[in-house]
């Protein structure tokens, strides 16, 4: 498929976007621009920039520098570009990160339409307090947001097993051993996906608005503590 048609269909989704010419390259606004086009402005790549939350330019940049950029012009303000000249495109993670940037620009009305189409606030907050109530039952767990973040995520010494979405659908990522992701996404991806961030060090995401097997979850959030807390801890989980 060609990059700027499924790019811009992902941007046009979005509530009251428009598009627009921005210094020769179309460019997508809610009411202010959240993403722009790259192709092969001042280098050689294809691709886009968008806005991101704090941290977030430096934690994409140092895991998958073939995926990822800091773009001129914006990237002092923790923008990154993201490349869309490289095999097989996760249009997943490309349409998570630019409604997270649509998120971060977007007037609150607008952010707030979004959020009416997707699910409710009640919906949200139940299914992070099921999750809430997995995590916090395993030792020594505190439920402490990543950065500038608001959504949970839970920790063991500090180190994040299972984090929660701070935009659109709600949903968790956590750790996987070798194999497992990839395992997961194919069998039900309905269910499991490759997570922006984390999704190259093998961490899945699963969908919390869908029908999900709780006992499935709560074993695989488990898993991932096992992988990411002290073995002092998986002792004492060991012990329970």
């Amino acid at each position: 498929m060609d990059p700027l048609k499924r790019l811009r269909e992902i941007c046009m989704a979005l509530p009251e976007v428009t598009e627009k010419l921005s210094h020769g390259e179309p460019t997508w606004f809610a009411r202010k621009v959240f993403v722009q086009l790259s192709d092969h402005h001042h280098d050689d790549r294809l691709g886009f920039w968008c806005a991101a939350p704090p941290g977030a330019q430096e934690a994409f940049v140092a895991a998958e520098p073939d995926k990822f950029f800091v773009p001129p012009y914006v990237g002092h303000k923790g923008w990154i570009g993201v490349r869309l000249d490289v095999e097989d495109v996760d249009w997943s993670e490309v349409a998570e990160l630019v409604e997270e940037s649509y998120r971060l620009v977007a007037p609150g009305n607008l952010v707030a339409y979004l959020d009416e189409r997707s699910v409710s606030p009640e919906q949200r907050d139940a299914a992070y307090a099921r999750v809430a109530e997995i995590c916090l039952a395993l030792p020594e767990v505190e439920n402490k947001p990543f950065g500038g973040h608001h959504s949970p995520a839970f920790r063991a010494q500090d180190k994040i097993f299972c984090g929660t979405g701070q935009v659109g659908r709600p949903r968790i990522t956590f750790k996987a051993a070798r194999g497992e992701q990839e395992a997961l996404v194919a069998s039900d991806p309905d269910r499991f996906f490759v997570p922006a961030y984390s999704g190259g060090k093998g961490w899945v995401g699963a969908w919390l608005d869908v029908d999900q097997d709780w006992d499935e979850l709560a074993a695989l959030i488990e898993d991932s503590y096992r992988l990411i807390a002290p073995k002092r801890l998986v002792a004492q989980l060991d012990a329970m």
